[in-house]
């Protein structure tokens, strides 16, 4: 059995990986990979995790970086851009609006589902 996606990568922001954005993309087309999901560790404001997490300021940039390949892309494979993070309850009004905000190609409704306390 051949994988043709792969929903956990990280980038150099996090401080755990290595190489551009694009190079990831390239390796996975490379490999026959038809779905790359990316996802950095959830960048949090007021937290320094160096090695962890990247910095709350490169948010924007890591979000506007993987929507530009997902275009640049898009005949060649499918691109997803999100954040792997902890489940911390107090943090759920974050991740919110970091969906309504960053991730607008998610439908309402899917992530509400999602982040449900229980």
């Amino acid at each position: 059995m051949r994988l043709t996606y792969n929903y956990h990568t990280h980038t150099y922001r996090c401080g755990h990986a290595k190489g551009k954005d694009k190079d990831y993309v390239d390796s996975a087309i490379a490999l026959g990979i038809k779905v790359l999901g990316f996802s950095d560790h959830v960048m949090l404001k007021g937290y320094k995790q160096p090695g962890i997490r990247g910095n709350y300021s490169q948010l924007s940039g890591y979000v506007r970086s993987i929507n530009k390949l997902k275009k640049a892309y898009k005949d060649q494979i499918e691109i997803h851009v999100g954040f792997e993070c902890e489940y911390i309850p107090s943090m759920m009004d974050y991740y919110k609006k970091l969906l309504k905000e960053k991730m607008k190609f998610l439908k309402k409704k899917k992530f509400q589902n999602t982040l449900k306390e229980k």
